[in-house]
């Protein structure tokens, strides 16, 4: 790697931007050569998706796979007794009944996203917990968001449309867990801002094919910043999450969220942004209902 040092009397923002470019080399080489360095699914969490994903699995061994990690099964409990699953049904309380609510693409979902959240709250992204709370809570909306425009517009794609929306971002996760090698980089936050948001989406689709998740989903990781990407057939998963992002970002500061650049996703989706506001408030299975569910 490169070094950049510090001349005598070197101001603190020069240091930073020497910082920077050390950063975006070792990022680079990282990139252009396949070597990062995945982040690994928990194992447990690995093998229930596996076995979730083969659909000739007897219900029985989705229920063995899902009692071998007691957080997730605690989850998936809640989960199948929250408003978007129970709909007024009894209450459950053991992990077989649970399966049979919620069938094995919820499950997957739910192992996904467990996995997420362990890596994202990690004892060893302490320093990190910040950033890594603000990326949680803005993946989950997009995910919450991108499954109720997936359910309006191509039923069949709500599955890959949330988990496309809970791993969009998953690429500033690498980052920020490099970068805490380089404490420079964070006293200049806007700095480190476009430093995410150029390289994530790449890395975050290295590290979704890595992870063997669908097409859509990795290239929905590479191309949710590019708002005019061209059609090319019917709406797929990028187009719902690339909305999912801008309705997300719309009123809380983020780029990209303004009404003009909504109203154009709307439109490419070939939704009215009323028709949106209306699922995103549905008090049963609403934007909101999705992602409490997510967050138990």
């Amino acid at each position: 790697m490169r070094t950049h040092a510090a001349a005598p009397g070197q101001g603190v923002a020069a240091q930073q931007h020497s910082a920077a470019l050390d950063f975006v080399e070792a990022l680079g080489h990282d990139v252009s050569s396949g070597q990062l360095a995945l982040p690994s699914f928990p194992d447990a969490l690995l093998r229930i998706r596996d076995v979730v994903s083969n659909p000739g699995t007897p219900m029985d061994r989705v229920v063995q796979a899902a009692q071998t990690e007691p957080v997730f099964t605690a989850r998936l409990i809640r989960m199948a007794n929250s408003v978007l699953y129970s709909r007024g049904e009894n209450h459950i309380a053991d992990v077989g009944a649970a399966v049979a609510r919620l069938g094995c693409d919820t499950i997957r979902n739910v192992a996904v996203a467990e996995a997420t959240r362990q890596l994202l709250f990690s004892e060893g992204h302490r320093a990190l917990r910040p950033y890594l709370r603000d990326l949680w809570e803005h993946s989950v909306r997009v995910a919450a968001l991108a499954a109720v425009l997936a359910r309006r517009l191509r039923p069949a794609l709500a599955e890959q449309a949330l988990i496309g929306g809970l791993l969009h971002d998953i690429g500033k996760l690498y980052i920020l867990t490099r970068a805490k090698l380089h404490p420079e980089l964070f006293a200049d936050p806007l700095a480190l801002g476009d430093l995410l948001a150029e390289w994530h989406p790449v890395v975050g689709r290295i590290i979704l094919e890595g992870w063997d998740m669908p097409e859509q989903v990795a290239l929905a990781a590479e191309e949710h910043e590019t708002v005019d990407r061209e059609m090319t057939g019917r709406v797929d998963v990028v187009e719902i999450v690339t909305a999912a992002n801008l309705i997300a970002n719309r009123g809380v500061g983020r780029a990209g969220g303004d009404d003009a650049a909504v109203r154009a996703a709307c439109v490419r989706l070939g939704i009215d942004i009323a028709e949106v506001a209306r699922l995103v408030h549905d008090d049963r299975s609403g934007a909101q209902v999705v992602a409490d569910a997510l967050r138990l």
